[in-house]
């Protein structure tokens, strides 16, 4: 197998996909500028070795993504994060894989069933770990993969082997976690900023008033981020800036207002929804400006990893679908994303055990919102108790709470979008009053039980989840994502985001063909107007 590659100065500088047509021997890939090109691979992003070594396969903590090309094939390589997968699609014509859905889409000719209600909830199960990828979907002309964490390995006849990243040290001790820690984001941030990269990308850290961020922010200090950001309320409106931890480590720091309002333009909306995850990051939009060429390090997944109450899981759960969306958004404004949380997050028992060890009592508050690692993190940085930690908030736009969290203008080009597949809006408004109808009994019923006292283990919650998923098809953790509104939210998102990737839609030898006939056709009218 051998790589064809060529760069697209239209396309968002981060995207690319790759393309093996079926029975041929040359993988085809398409890509923004941004990407880097090796000897036998590409990729876009970070890892923790050596740039110049391209040995990105074999790392432990990926930042990013690519290819490189094997004797068993091209193995494709996705982030060791749970926040962006990779898409594989397969049909009799080709495979494909991209980092992005929907180029992936366009370059395949593989579409979204607008009948399907399930879309949201299959995007979304990756909250319950590791034991959801790959996730199969059959699309209409193909089949599409969404493989989260794990590498994947694209044979000569089409097929893929999945095989996982390698694991990360044990921890039997806070040093060695923090160790760990830092010594990686150092080696991200070397690799990140090396020389021979087309662009160097400097670090920048999110930094609230809670925990996550803020610890995450220390380690990053410690490695040579000089820089944060914030926005400067939650999403209730209380305040939210991470400025005094960033004074206490020497940061420059910049507070934004967050979005009140939906924005006007339609196309960032869709740009959030385009990944499949719900567009909740939406909110993140406002750190545009500063992003460019920049490696952003964040506090994601820090609420599960940092916890000292909840159970372990090597298998990486979360709580919600936060840091999901990011995905075009980052592609297209050319940054990278570092969430610390995420490094050595399989070994989640090891971590909680450190959280409750003795060492770790001087800073166990009592609270009841008690994150021992990042306090002692921070603290031991010179952050004072008193600034951060105090209270929970949050800052995400939760879209999927209602179709009126979204913009007007998005409103009627979703319904208009519908309309124009020949799609029924009756038949849409019965399941979602269905499904509406659904959510309101599974609140009712779980609040009668806490306060009747019938819940304490919990059953009574498991079984009306189950029913509840058999009968109206919620997905409870991620209550609000599987609601059968988003099929259509996503099909418009797409159609509005594949527009950024039409350049690219054909294959490679199929856009010379295009250029030669363009050309051919402007010397015709030349000729015809000089009359030659």
């Amino acid at each position: 197998m051998r790589l064809i590659a060529q760069c697209l100065e239209d396309l968002p500088p981060l995207a690319w996909m790759a393309r093996l047509p079926t029975g041929g021997n040359a993988l085809e890939l398409s890509h923004g500028r941004g990407v880097e090109l090796f000897a036998t691979g590409f990729f876009e992003g970070a890892w923790d070795g050596p740039f110049p070594e391209a040995a990105f396969a074999e790392a432990t903590n990926v930042f990013g993504s690519g290819g490189v090309l094997s004797q068993a094939g091209a193995v494709f390589v996705g982030p060791s994060h749970t926040l962006e997968p990779l898409y594989i699609a397969r049909n009799d014509r080709l495979a494909a894989v991209s980092n992005s859905f929907a180029f992936l889409l366009e370059g395949s000719g593989l579409a979204l069933d607008p009948r399907d209600d399930s879309y949201g909830r299959i995007f979304s199960s990756i909250v319950h770990g590791l034991s959801q990828t790959p996730k199969e979907i059959d699309l209409k002309g193909g089949s599409l993969t969404i493989l989260y964490h794990h590498n994947a390995v694209l044979r000569p006849d089409g097929s893929i082997a999945v095989s996982p990243k390698r694991q990360p040290p044990t921890f039997p001790d806070f040093e060695s976690y923090r160790s760990c820690l830092r010594s990686t984001v150092q080696a991200v941030f070397d690799n990140a900023r090396h020389p021979e990269r087309k662009c160097a990308y400097r670090p920048i850290a999110t930094l609230s008033s809670g925990y996550d961020s803020a610890a995450s922010s220390a380690i990053a200090h410690a490695c040579g981020c000089e820089e944060s950001i914030s926005l400067a309320t939650s999403s209730v409106g209380t305040p939210d800036s991470g400025r005094l931890a960033a004074e206490a480590l020497g940061m420059r720091h910049t507070d934004f207002e967050r979005m009140r309002s939906a924005p006007p333009d339609s196309a960032l909306e869709a740009e959030f929804l385009a990944p499949g995850m719900q567009g909740e990051d939406l909110v993140y939009s406002v750190f545009g400006e500063k992003l460019t060429g920049r490696m952003l390090i964040t506090g994601f997944q820090g609420g599960k990893i940092w916890s000292t109450t909840d159970t372990p899981h090597p298998d990486i759960r979360r709580a919600d679908i936060s840091g999901c969306s990011l995905g075009e958004f980052r592609l297209r404004v050319n940054f990278l994303h570092l969430p610390v949380p995420f490094i050595g997050i399989q070994r989640h028992s090891d971590v909680r055990a450190i959280s409750n060890s003795a060492d770790m009592a001087p800073y166990m508050t009592g609270s009841g919102y008690d994150r021992t690692v990042p306090r002692r993190l921070l603290e031991e940085a010179g952050v004072a108790r008193s600034v951060f930690g105090r209270r929970k908030v949050g800052a995400s736009i939760l879209l999927f709470q209602g179709r009126n969290r979204l913009s007007a203008r998005t409103q009627q080009e979703v319904l208009e979008h519908w309309r124009s597949q020949g799609q029924s809006v009756p038949w849409l408004k019965a399941k979602i009053v269905w499904w509406d109808f659904g959510r309101n009994l599974y609140r009712v019923v779980r609040k009668l039980g806490k306060l009747l006292g019938i819940d304490r283990k919990g059953r009574l919650s498991t079984a009306l989840a189950g029913l509840c998923r058999g009968l109206f098809g919620i997905e409870s953790p991620v209550f609000g994502a599987s609601h059968p509104h988003f099929t259509p939210l996503l099909i418009w998102a797409l159609s509005r985001v594949q527009e950024r990737y039409r350049v690219a839609g054909a294959s490679p030898s199929s856009r010379r063909t295009v250029e030669i006939a363009s050309s051919l056709m402007l010397m015709f009218l030349s000729a015809l107007a000089t009359g030659v």
